[in-house]
């Protein structure tokens, strides 16, 4: 039977091939850059400062210096993020948003060969990676110190879905969990299954991880609670449908039918099937598991066991997004892809799992099917994000020139056209400042 399915379709054997071999580092090196490239094309030609990268994180590093990187950004605090623009802004401001570009590039790429390399319980991890590069939204989280934050939260996952290896990886585990814990908020509902796997798997290496995890759940969920308590529009989705039954169809259709096809009925009756199909294969492991929940059981039970904790964690990261934004609004392609980010690649995880444990081969051509429907659905063009260029250095130079007026406005990206732009009022006392504390190309132009 098992040489009929590696006839049928060799995942198997490209994915040995592919993950222990040189070239397949080689050729996943290339392929990632060649995407990143093609989802986001002008942050490598032009690349320019977004949103709260210039409106909060520049503004905090002008006025308070460098005790900012501690400051949180929008109600959480988002350390690879901080770690970027500080760098860039010490190293050159004047080529701040080419080194960022290139920083946020290479955490990106870090992340997806730890998604393929990592001694985690993912199948296919190399396919989980390409998966990764090809999730079903706009590029809007690609190539930006801002948005890198949400790349950071994956190493969470991965630290939760973590093999029974010990040793030295479990070092890296940890820092997984750091970096992730303290750059992302989804610590806030990933914690507790970490919680749970260190009581059902009941060792050291587990407590350990969970102790680690605690400490950046306890900092995001401070600033969390926070700002909750002091901004009530932070949860958005309450004032417009209220958190509860009345969203389960908008949930269903944007989170599970828009995976398959973003538009219209469709999206109704492939959402609630490919829900059906979820909650099949997770009570099918917990079946699975059930004799070795309160002790340690052998490999299948915990391959059952992590499935179901990657299945909790589409949930709370779906149940995080709708705490955090209106879901009648959100569009994977039109407007906040940014939260159908971590879903949508859970969702395909969760996918290439079960299309490794089925043995119905139309399952496995359906599966397929709705893996790579972005191909055949005609969205690929939206899953590109353009900007227009605004000249970084240039906006410098009027500023520097305009000593004898009290501030310059100083234009910001926020959705990519010049028309819609933010803008932030330096001085030329603090631009110039900046550029001549930096440690390259310090001279003012």
């Amino acid at each position: 039977m098992k040489e009929k399915l590696v006839n049928f379709f060799p995942v198997s054997k490209i994915s040995f091939v592919i993950e222990r071999k040189f070239v397949g580092k080689a050729v996943l090196f290339c392929l990632s850059l060649l995407i990143f490239f093609l989802r986001r094309p002008d942050q490598f030609l032009y690349p320019y400062i977004w949103c709260e990268d210039g409106a909060v994180v520049l503004m905090d590093y002008i006025h308070h210096g460098d005790i900012s990187f501690f400051f949180p950004v929008q109600g959480y605090y988002i350390l690879i993020t901080k770690a970027i623009n500080f760098i860039s802004f010490k190293l050159s401001f004047l080529y701040y948003p080419e080194i960022a570009s290139f920083l946020a590039h290479c955490f990106m790429l870090f992340v997806i060969f730890a998604i393929a390399y990592s001694p985690t319980y993912l199948r296919y991890k190399w396919l989980c990676a390409l998966l990764t590069l090809c999730v079903k939204t706009s590029a809007e989280c690609f190539g930006t110190a801002l948005h890198v934050f949400w790349w950071a939260g994956l190493l969470l996952i991965l630290a939760l879905l973590w093999g029974d290896v010990g040793g030295k990886r479990e070092f890296i585990r940890w820092v997984f969990i750091v970096l992730g814990g303290f750059s992302s908020p989804i610590i806030c509902v990933i914690f507790p299954l970490f919680l749970i796997r260190a009581l059902i798997w009941r060792n050291k290496n587990e407590y350990i991880a969970t102790s680690v995890a605690f400490f950046p759940f306890i900092t995001q969920t401070f600033f969390v609670l926070k700002i909750f308590t002091t901004r009530q529009t932070f949860i958005l989705g309450g004032a417009h449908v209220p958190i509860g039954i009345a969203q389960f169809p908008y949930i269903i259709m944007k989170y599970f039918g828009y995976y398959v096809y973003p538009t219209g009925v469709i999206a109704v009756v492939t959402g609630l099937i490919l829900l059906t199909v979820l909650l099949f294969f997770t009570y099918k492991n917990f079946r699975r598991s059930s004799e070795g929940i309160f002790k340690q059981g052998e490999d299948c039970e915990k391959n059952a066991i992590v499935f179901i904790l990657l299945f909790f964690s589409l949930c709370a990261v779906i149940f995080s997004s709708v705490l955090r934004a209106p879901l009648e609004v959100l569009h994977p392609y039109d407007g906040g892809a940014r939260y159908f980010f971590y879903p949508f690649i859970l969702l395909s995880w969760i996918l290439v799992w079960i299309f490794s444990e089925t043995r119905v081969k139309f399952f496995r051509i359906l599966l397929i099917f709705v893996l790579f429907s972005f191909v055949l659905d005609g969205n690929m063009n939206r899953m590109r994000w353009r900007h227009d260029f605004v000249d970084w250095r240039q906006n410098i130079t009027e500023c520097l020139l305009s000593e004898d007026v009290d501030e310059y406005s100083f234009p910001i990206h926020a959705t990519g056209s010049k028309n819609h732009m933010w803008s932030i009022n330096l001085r030329a006392s603090d631009l110039r400042k900046l550029i001549e504390s930096s440690l390259l190309y310090n001279k003012a132009p």
